[in-house]
């Protein structure tokens, strides 16, 4: 029997990629797989299992996303091995075991299109199930068919008025487009019919919280924990409203597909409402997603700031020693006092560059994104860049004057050696 750590899984089985891909070309599959992924949450919010496995499963991705970076020959040769000796792990695909399981595993997958067709075909043989308007509203919005899959619900809810899944669903979506008064429409409705229903409460936090309201979405939720303290159900569902939430704060990279952030008000916003989540209710996912949040905030050495660092070191120390060596032996020279001065702030200005250089993810992404520094580190890498073309222009005319003097005393004495 093989231990669990020498399995490995197979990626490509996994995550349905051609092996005969090269390594970027499978990374950035990978990546923009992995932002579909994220964006699918927001389609089925309040199914927190598939919340939960979703965030499982970007983890996954970037287990991946590794694995090939690293190198893709050294996996080929690993799961080639692996597979002879048996030690691959797979998991269990979930049977199919009905119609509206099928839906669901097509959902899953992101096969809107035909998920939307087997909705279309059931309902044109008499199939008047609400669980089949309920699955065509979410392949459509999923597809991005949002007003057909508003008019799926209202078609549904004129049928039959009181339809949880229905009501929770307009709720959603609603107030992901920012359509607040309608989704209180569809929330007022739930509390008429349902005022019992913990779900009830958690989308109406849902929808504060969309609306910036979090002051009264948080008062919303500890009076209903006063009330019931051990419902752990609700807990789980406010805490993975914001995770959902927290995606909105991640935007996709077009290079590369990954989800990043890439601003500082989008940093701080994410790991608040992470922090938010976790409070609530603590599980794998709700740490998970505080710790990939709070991962945009660890500082990097801006490596493209260390040329103009060096140069501001090297122009400083010329300028500064011989000007203060001068400065002491000639004591209130002005020239030297000004070399030691020029010396002195370019050494300083270095040391600035140095310590703005270091510098959290979500600004490097944003210097990526934009091409735009942060102010403090604009300037010094301008003062650096003028200082740097003073010294070369300093060097260039130093040496046509040593060149022109060279030339001239040879000239001279070859001109008395005539003589």
């Amino acid at each position: 029997m093989s231990k669990k750590s020498d399995r490995i899984v197979d990626y490509y089985k996994k995550f349905h990629l051609d092996p005969n891909l090269t390594a970027e070309e499978l990374v950035n599959k990978l990546r923009s797989m992995q932002g579909e992924r994220m964006r699918q949450s927001s389609i089925k919010a309040f199914d927190y299992e598939l919340q939960a496995e979703i965030e499982k499963e970007l983890k996954e991705f970037e287990a991946a996303i590794k694995i090939f970076e690293r190198s893709k020959e050294k996996y080929d040769l690993d799961l080639a091995r692996a597979y002879k000796e048996g030690k691959i792990d797979e998991e269990n695909q979930r049977a199919t075991k009905n119609f509206l399981d099928d839906l669901d595993a097509l959902l899953r997958s992101g096969n809107y299109g035909i998920a939307i067709q087997k909705c279309k075909d059931a309902l044109g043989e008499n199939m008047n199930d609400p669980s089949i308007y309920k699955y065509l509203a979410m392949a459509n919005y999923g597809a991005g068919n949002k007003q057909e899959a508003f008019n799926v619900l209202t078609s549904t809810l004129t049928q039959f008025p009181n339809d949880f899944a229905s009501l929770r669903l307009g709720a959603r979506y609603s107030a992901d487009i920012e359509a607040y008064e309608y989704s209180q429409g569809y929330l007022n409705r739930m509390l008429e019919v349902y005022p019992d229903r913990f779900e009830t409460v958690s989308d109406q936090c849902y929808l504060y919280e969309k609306m910036d309201k979090d002051d009264i979405a948080f008062k919303l939720i500890d009076e209903y924990l006063e009330k019931n303290p051990n419902d752990q159900e609700f807990r789980r569902a406010c805490a993975y409203d914001l995770v959902n939430l927290s995606h909105d704060c991640y935007i996709e990279d077009s290079s590369s597909g990954a989800m990043i952030i890439a601003e500082q008000d989008k940093y701080e916003k994410c790991v608040a409402i992470c922090n938010n989540a976790a409070e609530i209710y603590k599980d794998e996912t709700t740490e998970s997603v505080l710790e990939n949040a709070k991962f945009f905030g660890k500082t990097e050495y801006n490596r493209a700031n260390l040329k103009s660092t060096i140069l501001l070191f090297i122009s400083g120390l010329i300028y500064f020693i011989p000007g203060f060596g001068v400065f002491l032996v000639i004591e209130g020279n002005i020239m030297t006092g000004i070399l030691t001065l020029l010396g002195a702030l370019q050494i300083y200005s270095g040391i600035r560059l140095t310590q703005v250089s270091f510098r959290p993810y979500w600004q490097i992404n944003k210097f990526f994104m934009t091409g735009k520094r942060e102010c403090s580190e604009q300037f010094y890498v301008r003062i650096g860049n003028i200082l740097a073309a003073h010294l070369i222009w300093s060097w260039k005319l130093g040496w046509k004057i040593t060149w022109a003097m060279i030339r001239f005393i040879v000239y001279g004495f070859g001109s008395g050696a005539r003589k």
